[in-house]
């Protein structure tokens, strides 16, 4: 699960939700946040593959 909100991970977390991830920067208005409890990325091709092959 993916998602913006630390409360909403947190609730996850507790409901037994194995595969957590925070968003770094949720507002590309602010700088990205530091994230303790959960893994974060800035973007989401970390996480989804490419069709490309020539990548």
């Amino acid at each position: 699960m993916i998602d913006d909100s630390l409360p909403v991970l947190n609730s996850a977390a507790r409901y037994g939700v194995g595969y957590l991830l925070s968003i770094a920067q949720p507002d590309s208005q602010l700088p990205a946040r530091s994230v303790d409890r959960f893994n974060a990325i800035h973007d989401f091709e970390e996480v989804m593959p490419t069709n490309d092959p020539t990548l």
